[in-house]
């Protein structure tokens, strides 16, 4: 008996390098009964890719959780989930009429975000006087430690949940060009009246000096496209090309979110409407992470804002989101803040949810009792998106994977062995095995590109699902069988259910063979010469019985 090697697939993965530990913790979605559909199948998605993903409505959480508002009923949510529930991560899914922000309040302005949401230690308003979040020296229980992971998705109905989480499957599983993941977008414009640049001085808080000080904080492959008071024109022309990473400083208005970007001199300026700009940008399957130092440009009670029609336009726009709800000085008082997001996500914190968190360490104040910009900031900057998106630091890969031995119902163990495109064993990628609600096992490959399952036990035949994923790779769900699936003659490898063979088989399997198409759903139809293996023979053998009259596959066993 030759070995069997079962289900050898192209695919693609995220989150894991060996210096990375795999994103721990189950995922929270908080959403309404409205758009409860389009969020589970993106939950069913994730739990697919081994990442238990749960969704609770806002209707369940107001009869369920106690407090005087929705916001704290929100927060006792996430709290439980964490606590009992080992929930590090949390999708608010909707805008904030359907969850509401909290409102922080500063001496500056009063800030509206997400913090509330993600540090869940203290009282916010222990001193009883209705204003949230006051520094400790008010007599608040603020502090500056997440607890859970959150991002949110600006959606107001079913139709932009699914417009966004189509665009986070695509991102991950299969963009219409990769490449463009090595390619990084820097802009700005002047933001202070004039600059001294005598002797090749730059005022600290000079975009063009924001701009070139980003470099070292980016890796050497990463092509980098920079743009300084560039024409409106230039500026929505490179938005739409489509990058992995765009970084953006310069200003916007009280009026309406505008993104200014001067041609001449300093205020002289070719205003962009930002949501017209994000709205109309066409790089569809080429779906971008922003990082945007404007003020006002997050404001979540702004139809206009500028994260919200990024997030939003079914056409380009993005999958990540990060800006201020409010005013912002990133660039004159905590450019830090983004050196540090940029560090970590071309380090070793990919998950984007995780990057942000850890970055606005860079906000917290000196002194936590007193009130001062980068307190105001850090309750300010908040996150659009998925909170567990690994970010891509290079063009991404495929890989091959195989099973051991075909699965069957019963007390199983078995080996999903992965290798790259030069067949060079894969450490570190995330195997998960699931079948119907009895099979739900994850593990990861080891140096060899290993990973051993051991004692599973298969209750039923049927489809089950393999998913991988690792970082800087495309994600990978395939269908495999567990017990007999060829009925009577081997060869109908589509699996179409009228069981015989034609056309549709022989493309099928060249498309498997040769161009990494999925696998196909039986193995012993695709073993067409009943001879233990799937490779070119098989093709052979089906084109010769259906066009060359030779004879018919033989029976499946």
């Amino acid at each position: 008996m030759k070995t069997i090697l079962v289900l050898f697939a192209s695919f693609a993965v995220v989150c894991l390098t060996n210096a990375h530990v795999l994103a721990s913790g189950r995922l929270l979605v908080i959403t309404n009964e409205e758009m409860k559909p389009a969020f589970e199948q993106y939950a069913d998605w994730k739990s697919l890719l081994g990442i238990p993903t749960e969704i609770v409505t806002v209707e369940d959480i107001q009869t369920v959780y106690a407090g005087d508002s929705l916001q704290v009923k929100i927060r006792e949510c996430l709290r439980d989930y964490h606590n009992n529930h080992q929930t590090d991560w949390a999708i608010l899914g909707g805008d904030i009429d359907i969850i509401p922000h909290m409102i922080v309040n500063s001496l500056m302005a009063h800030p509206a975000g997400d913090t509330y949401y993600t540090n869940l230690d203290g009282d916010w308003n222990a001193n009883g006087n209705d204003l949230f979040g006051e520094p400790p020296g008010y007599g608040d229980e603020t502090d500056y430690e997440p607890d859970i992971f959150v991002a949110r998705i600006p959606c107001v109905d079913s139709t932009q949940a699914a417009t966004v989480i189509r665009k986070l499957v695509e991102y991950q599983s299969y963009p219409a060009d990769t490449n463009y993941q090595n390619e990084a977008l820097l802009m700005g414009t002047r933001v202070i009246v004039s600059i001294d640049k005598s002797e090749d001085f730059y005022h600290p808080v000079e975009t063009e000096y924001f701009l070139d000080t980003l470099i070292p904080h980016l890796p050497a492959n990463l092509n980098r496209t920079r743009l300084f008071e560039e024409a409106s024109q230039t500026v929505k022309a490179e938005l739409s090309a489509g990058y992995g990473l765009i970084v953006n400083n310069s200003q916007a208005q009280w009026a309406g979110n505008f993104l200014t970007h001067w041609t001449t001199t300093p205020w002289h300026r070719d205003a962009i409407e930002f949501p017209f700009m994000a709205d109309s940008m066409m790089n569809t399957g080429k779906y971008s992470v922003f990082f945007n130092s404007t003020c006002l440009n997050n404001c979540l009670s702004s139809t206009a804002a500028i994260g919200r029609h990024f997030m939003l336009n079914p056409y380009g726009g993005g999958v990540a989101y990060i800006g201020s709800s409010n005013l912002d000085w990133l660039a004159a008082s905590y450019p830090d803040f983004c050196y540090d997001f940029l560090d970590l996500i071309f380090q070793d914190r990919y998950e984007i949810g995780k990057a942000f968190a850890l970055s606005k360490e860079a906000l917290t104040p000196s002194n936590a009792w007193l009130d001062n910009s980068r307190r105001f900031a850090y309750h300010a900057y908040l996150l659009l998106g998925d909170p567990q998106l690994c970010v891509y630091t290079r063009t991404p890969a495929t890989f091959q994977w195989a099973l051991s031995t075909a699965l069957a119902p019963g007390e199983m163990n078995f080996v999903v062995s992965v290798q790259s495109d030069s067949a060079t064993p894969v450490q570190g990628v995330a195997v998960c095995v699931k079948q119907d609600s009895t099979v739900y096992e994850t593990t990861e490959t080891d140096i060899y590109g290993n990973a051993t399952f051991s004692n599973i036990t298969f209750v039923n035949e049927g489809p089950a699902t393999i998913g991988l994923r690792k970082h800087d790779f495309l994600f990978r769900i395939d269908t495999v069988q567990v017990g007999a699936c060829c009925l009577a003659m081997r060869g109908n490898v589509n699996g179409d259910t009228a069981d015989y063979c034609d056309l549709a088989d022989v493309i099928y399997l060249g498309n498997y063979l040769f161009l990494g198409g999925p696998p196909p759903p039986c193995y012993e139809e695709a073993d067409v010469t009943a001879d233990g293996e799937v490779d070119l023979s098989d093709q052979v053998y089906l084109t010769n019985h259906l066009y060359l009259g030779g004879p018919p596959p033989p029976a499946c066993p």
